[in-house]
């Protein structure tokens, strides 16, 4: 985490542009869950309808979904990009200056060819990395809490009660109702003969 802290002054500088194509990226994202949803839905109605309406509704909704990806990837990759070469610049650009400011018996310790092209490939790997991280960080968590709040909502009928009864103090597991009382002999047990 230390390179994520140390690039953190320049994705700060650009933290609009990064939570943009960070949003776009989750939206697409999103896009890739609800399409098999939306191919499940396609052959049901084909299935239940099968006319013409449901192949032609289902083409407009499939056309429309992989332009807005054909788009969404253009717009992050452009923004990606430019954001990746500003946050570079001003990271070279200040190590560059606290170069600058070192004494020339320290730098005529070095070639000056090898520290130039040093400082810009350290500089590139450290910056595409923390915007990576960063993006993949935040895609990840909307990842893991979309879903899982889908699948609470769908769901509300089974965790609504058991959340209830942790509420109340009951810690107990659901009650079987198909289970013999201790007075009534159960078809599966058996008994010993001393």
């Amino acid at each position: 985490m230390k390179i994520i802290k140390f690039s953190k002054k320049y994705l700060a500088q650009h933290k609009v542009a990064l939570l943009f194509f960070t949003f776009i990226t989750i939206m697409s994202t999103s896009i890739s869950v609800i399409s098999p949803y939306i191919v499940g839905n396609f052959l049901d109605d084909l299935i239940n309808e099968g006319d013409f309406d449901v192949v032609f509704r289902f083409s407009i909704i499939f056309i429309s979904l992989n332009i807005f990806k054909i788009i969404k990837n253009y717009v992050t990759s452009i923004m990606q990009e430019k954001v990746y070469l500003l946050m570079t610049y001003n990271l070279i650009q200040d190590i560059i200056n606290h170069v600058q400011r070192l004494s020339l018996s320290i730098i005529d310790q070095f070639d000056l060819e090898y520290l130039n092209q040093r400082i810009r490939l350290d500089a590139n790997t450290l910056i595409g990395f923390s915007i990576q991280t960063t993006k993949n960080i935040l895609v990840n968590a909307m990842i893991f809490i979309a879903p899982l709040i889908v699948l609470l909502h769908i769901n509300q009928f089974v965790y609504i009660p058991h959340r209830l009864d942790r509420l109340h103090g009951d810690n107990r597991p659901p009650s079987r109702c198909n289970h013999a009382t201790s007075t009534e002999a159960s078809p599966h047990s058996v008994t010993l003969i001393n």
